[in-house]
């Protein structure tokens, strides 16, 4: 059997040159966009794929960024 996960793991959008960060629908910067996200932003990382993670937005949505500018949030917080 397996273990449950014991947290939702989370990234935390790190500032960019352009001040967002695209989410694409594939994990190349040929994607199409298909949402721009906030420095600051956390998103769900649902897989991670080296250099690029497929998350989920906060309506849902699914799709890619790169993971260059993301920071993985580790909650050490006992429960």
């Amino acid at each position: 059997s397996t273990s449950p996960i014991a947290a939702t793991p989370e990234v935390l959008v790190k500032s960019t040159p352009t001040g967002f960060l695209r989410v694409r629908d594939k994990p190349s910067l040929n994607g199409s966009e298909i949402a721009r996200v906030l420095p600051g932003d956390k998103l769900i990382l649902l897989e991670d794929l080296s250099e690029w993670l497929r998350v989920r937005l906060a309506d849902n949505k699914e799709g890619y960024v790169a993971s260059s500018y993301t920071e993985k949030v580790t909650d050490q917080t006992p429960k």
